[in-house]
C-alpha cells in the first residue's frame, strides 16, 4: 500500500511542529539554567574567598616561589603574577595590592620587542615594576645585541630602577656590558649580581670595563665574561664569587671572600707563587684544565676552609690534595670528591689528614670499576666523625655490595645513594651478614633493617626515594607497604 502525497506532507508538518516544540523546550531550559547560574553567582560563597587577605597573599607568594618567574614574553607556564589576576575580580584586587608579587621580572629583549614596540615594552616594564611599590627588585635581562635597544632605552630602564634592585642578572654581549655603564649609577640595595657574556657576531674589545662601583651592599658576584678585561669592582666587600679565573689575583683583591666557585684556566706558560687566604671557608672547583699548572690547589693555602668540592676538577687535582691539606691544616667539615681512579689512588694519603674535623663525604660519579672500593666499610669506619655519606652512581649494573656495606657502617647516620637506573634490584634476594648472622632477604627489606637501626637512608633519584616504600613494623615483626 503506497502512501499518498497528502499523507507525506501531513507527516512532515507534524515533525516540524514537534521540532519547534522541542526547540521551545530547549530554550526554556537554557534560560532556566542561565537564571540559576546568575542566582548562584549572586548568593554563593566560595571557601577560598572567605580566607583572610593575609592568608591569600601568603598562598600567592608560595605559588610564586614554586612556579615560574614572571617573564617577558610570557612562557607557556606563567608566573603567579600572570595567572592569579585572571581568576576573579577579588584575586585580581588582592594581587594588585601585593607589591612583592610584582618584584620579580625577567625580560628577553629581542623576543619582547618582536611582540611590541620598544616604547610600549618600556612602559609595560615600568607599569609592572611600579606595582612593586618600594619592594626590593630581582631583575633579569637577556639581550643578544641584535638591535640597539640596550644602548639607549635599556640603560635608562636599569638606571631608573637601580635604587630598588637587590638582585640583577644580565645575559648580554661585551658591547652591551660597556654601554650599560653600570659603574656610573648608584645601586644602593644591590646584593647579588650575575653578569654573563653572550657571543655576538660582532664585537670589539674596547678595554677594561668597570662594574658596580656604587653598590655598597654587593657581596655575591658571578662573572662569566670572556675576552674582556674586568676593571674596577668593589672587591673588598665581596664575600661570594663565582666565575672563571686565569690567575690568582682575586685572592689578593678580595680579602673578605668566604665562598669561591671557579673554573681555573691559566695560560699555558703561567707560573704562580703560593697564595694564602685566611677567610675563605668554601671552595668549589667547577672545572680545571689538564695542564701541569691547571690544579689551583697546588698554589693555595686556606687555613679557614670548611668545605671543599673538587668532584668536577681534573683528576690530577686529587694528587695535589694531600700536600694542600698538610700545608693548610684546615678545619674541613665536608668534602666532595669524584669516584675515579685518581681518588682511589690518593685516598689513603689525604683522608687521614682531615679525620679530626670532617663530618660529611660525597663521592660523585662513582665509576663501576671502583664500586667495590668505595662500597667497603673499611673506607669510612676508621673515621668516626663521618655522620653523612652521599654516593652518586651513574652505572647501570646494580651494586649488590650495597647491602653488606650498609650493615658494616659503624658511624654514618645519614646515607644517600643516588642512582638513575630502575629500582627493580631492590626486590631481588641477596644474603648478607649482620651481627654474626647471615640474613637472606630482598634488598629493600635489608635496607629497612638498617633503617630500623637508626640510619636515615635515601636510595633513588634526586626526586624519588625508592627505599621508603616499605618500613619495618617492629611491634608486629613484619613489613607493611606504605
Amino acid at each position: 500500500m503506497t502512501t499518498s502525497t497528502s499523507q507525506l506532507r501531513k507527516r512532515i508538518e507534524d515533525l516540524d511542529t514537534q521540532i519547534a516544540d522541542q526547540r521551545r523546550v530547549l530554550l526554556d531550559l537554557e534560560q532556566s539554567r542561565d537564571d540559576l547560574e546568575q542566582e548562584l553567582n549572586e548568593t554563593a560563597t566560595f571557601d577560598v574567598l572567605t580566607l583572610p587577605v593575609e592568608v591569600t597573599i601568603e598562598i600567592f607568594m608560595w605559588f610564586q616561589q614554586i612556579g615560574y618567574a614572571a617573564h617577558i614574553p610570557h612562557s607557556l607556564y606563567s608566573s603567579a603574577a600572570d595567572i592569579v589576576p585572571l581568576v576573579c575580580r577579588t584575586w585580581r584586587n588582592v594581587a594588585l595590592a601585593t607589591p612583592m608579587l610584582w618584584s620579580v621580572l625577567g625580560v628577553d629583549v629581542e623576543n619582547g620587542t618582536e611582540l611590541m614596540s620598544e616604547p610600549l615594552l618600556v612602559r609595560y616594564i615600568d607599569k609592572w615594576l611600579g606595582r612593586a611599590k618600594q619592594c626590593p627588585l630581582s631583575l633579569e635581562f637577556i639581550s643578544n645585541g641584535d638591535n640597539n635597544f640596550t644602548s639607549d632605552r635599556f640603560r635608562e630602564l636599569i638606571w631608573r630602577w637601580a635604587p630598588q634592585i637587590r638582585s640583577l642578572r644580565l645575559w648580554i654581549t661585551i658591547r652591551d656590558i660597556r654601554l650599560l655603564e653600570l659603574d656610573s649609577t648608584n645601586f644602593p640595595m644591590l646584593e647579588k649580581a650575575d653578569v654573563m657574556y653572550i657571543q655576538a657576531e660582532y664585537h670589539a674589545d674596547l678595554g677594561p670595563v668597570n662594574l658596580f662601583q656604587n653598590a655598597p651592599l654587593l657581596y655575591d658576584l658571578r662573572l662569566d665574561v670572556e675576552e674582556t678585561t674586568i676593571g674596577m669592582l668593589p672587591w673588598s666587600q665581596l664575600t661570594k664569587v663565582d666565575g672563571t679565573l686565569s690567575d690568582l689575583e682575586l685572592l689578593l683583591l678580595a680579602p673578605n671572600l668566604t665562598e669561591l666557585a671557579c673554573e681555573f684556566v691559566p695560560d699555558d706558560d703561567a707560573s704562580f707563587s703560593l697564595k694564602e687566604h685566611s677567610n675563605l671557608k668554601r671552595l668549589t672547583i667547577s672545572a680545571a684544565g689538564f695542564l701541569v699548572n691547571g690544579d689551583i690547589l697546588q698554589y693555595l693555602t686556606l687555613p679557614a676552609l670548611l668545605s671543599l668540592d673538587i668532584a668536577r676538577a681534573a683528576e690530577t687535582t686529587h694528587t695535589a690534595l694531600a700536600s694542600f691539606l698538610k700545608r693548610s691544616s684546615p678545619p674541613l667539615v665536608s668534602i666532595s670528591l669524584r669516584g675515579n681512579d685518581a681518588c682511589v689512588e690518593e685516598w689513603d694519603e689525604f683522608m687521614p689528614l682531615i679525620d679530626r674535623t670532617f663530618e660529611s663525604v660525597e663521592i660523585r660519579e662513582m665509576e663501576e670499576r671502583n664500586a667495590g672500593y668505595f662500597l667497603d666499610d673499611a673506607r669510612f669506619n676508621p673515621y668516626p666523625k663521618i655522620k653523612s655519606l652521599t654516593i652518586n652512581y651513574p652505572g647501570k649494573r646494580p651494586p649488590f655490595d650495597l647491602v653488606q656495606f650498609l650493615y658494616g657502617l659503624e658511624h654514618v647516620r645519614s646515607f644517600k645513594f643516588l642512582w638513575n637506573s630502575d629500582p627493580f634490584f631492590l626486590e631481588q634476594t641477596v644474603s648478607a651478614e649482620c651481627g654474626g648472622e647471615e640474613i637472606t632477604d630482598t634488598v629493600r627489606k635489608h635496607i629497612s633493617y638498617s633503617s630500623s637501626a637508626g640510619m636515615d637512608i635515601y636510595i633513588g633519584t634526586e626526586s624519588q626515594n625508592y627505599a621508603e616504600r616499605y618500613v619495618l613494623q617492629l611491634r608486629v615483626g613484619s613489613f607493611t607497604q606504605v
